[in-house]
């Protein structure tokens, strides 16, 4: 008997994984990806989870070691004043998305993804899912795993869901240790680090690329604040923001407006 024809929606790391798998069992798999050109950037930092690097350490030659580095302790800051609140020992590791990703697809391969297909219709037919791509395709297959993310298009066709607001914005970022002091790099390489503030929170991490993942999580209601900041220079309404695509008004005001804090390796981090 022969084994399904998939369609994967969605060629990151959810996406990638399933359709690895789904080839591996002997199915028939092709993977349709939105974006024009190969994923980059996405999340920038990640903590290792068991589930997340599973395939890589049963199936493939790729390591822990290769795609991650570890870290030995949690510490809480008051990021404001810089002192300790506290601190617990944790084996943990972190990897960033572009190891997961670029993994992933030398896993699968290139031959079966498809990039600059974004899904604009989904129904079942006669026993099979039909699927409508922007860019003109049509594609029936026996199953369709839909792994298009938060902003899914699968998940509005299906069943009229669309992403809302949680209440804060992110800005994020790598900091190379080349561009750090020593004294800063030292302070955040080898552990999780939260700096605690009165509206919203730090966070900084290694991460393989020899670099600090950094976000500052910032509590912003709904109303013209959020649609300022979230206004590109050209005016548009993005639901993600580049520093380059900031007001240069904007942009100042993240800077002279981003928390004060007394630690010096905060503040040469941020």
């Amino acid at each position: 008997m022969a084994l399904p024809r998939v369609a994967v929606v969605g060629g990151s790391i959810a996406g990638l994984t399933a359709a690895a798998l789904l080839r591996d069992a002997g199915c028939d798999v092709e993977v349709f990806e939105r974006s024009a050109a190969p994923l980059a950037g996405y999340g920038t930092g990640i903590v290792v989870q068991p589930e997340l690097v599973r395939y890589f350490l049963e199936r493939t030659a790729i390591t822990l070691e290769r795609i991650s580095v570890p870290s030995r302790s949690i510490r809480y800051f008051d990021a404001e004043d810089g002192s300790l609140v506290g601190a617990v020992n944790a084996d943990w590791r972190y990897t960033s998305y572009n190891a997961l990703y670029r993994g992933m697809l030398d896993s699968f391969g290139r031959e079966r993804y498809r990039l600059g297909h974004a899904l604009v219709a989904l129904e079942p037919v006669n026993g099979i899912a039909r699927l409508r791509f922007a860019n003109g395709p049509t594609v029936e297959c026996d199953l369709a795993v839909c792994a298009d993310g938060a902003f899914s298009t699968a998940r509005q066709l299906l069943f009229g869901i669309s992403p809302r607001y949680a209440g804060y914005v992110t800005w994020r970022g790598l900091a190379r240790r080349d561009a750090l002091s020593r004294r800063t790099w030292n302070f955040f390489n080898d552990h999780f680090t939260y700096g605690l503030l009165r509206d919203g929170h730090l966070i900084a991490y290694p991460v393989p690329e020899g670099a600090i993942n950094f976000q500052w999580y910032w509590n912003v209601p709904e109303g013209p604040e959020f649609e300022r900041i979230m206004t590109d220079r050209a005016g548009r309404g993005t639901r993600s923001r580049s520093m380059g695509t900031l007001f240069p008004a904007r942009r100042a005001t993240n800077s002279s407006g981003a928390p004060p804090v007394a630690s010096p390796s905060f503040r040469s981090s941020s």
